[in-house]
């Protein structure tokens, strides 16, 4: 496994330290999932397929940016994981919480964001990353505020130079 090093200075040290430090008075209200109803197709893509192969049953997962949820949906399921999901879409958010998903509104830009810190300052065995990274100013942040709570992070970057 490669140990990621990064360039630290005093705001960065500071940044890191405000995210591993869960919010005071902070509980993280959970959706309703009793509810939930599968999704409208069974057809899983190749990309979770792959997840599902290298995240070993039963374990405690976050995924940062987890859309309307067919990845934890799926995991959840197949793997039996533990699971919670941070969406910046509200309307993604809705389509999670329909279909049972636990996640919670969180602002990936915003390091002082009572869910992101609260996600940051959690031990888990894996946190995925999938096609979302590149849309946060400070990615080198987050990714080093969980690179000691964390067993494995799995990142995929969208192919936008849409190369073959």
């Amino acid at each position: 496994m490669k140990t990621i090093k990064f360039s630290r200075d005093a705001a960065f040290d500071s940044a890191v330290k405000l995210l591993r430090t869960a919010p005071e008075n902070y509980e993280p209200v959970m959706p309703d999932t009793s509810h939930g109803r599968p999704l409208p197709y069974t057809a899983y893509t190749q990309r979770i397929q792959w997840l599902a192969e290298r995240i070993p049953a039963g374990s405690r997962l976050l995924d940062l940016g987890c859309g309307r949820g067919e990845i934890l949906h799926f995991l959840e399921r197949e793997r039996k994981v533990k699971y919670l999901g941070l969406e910046r879409d509200p309307d993604h958010l809705v389509s999670c919480h329909a279909v049972g998903i636990k996640a919670l509104l969180a602002d990936f830009n915003d390091l002082s964001d009572q869910a992101l810190r609260y996600a940051c300052s959690q031990q888990w065995d894996t946190v995925i990353i999938i096609d979302t990274l590149v849309y946060w100013r400070c990615p080198s942040v987050v990714l080093a505020a969980l690179s000691d709570r964390c067993q494995r992070i799995f990142v995929t970057l969208n192919n936008a130079g849409h190369i073959r």
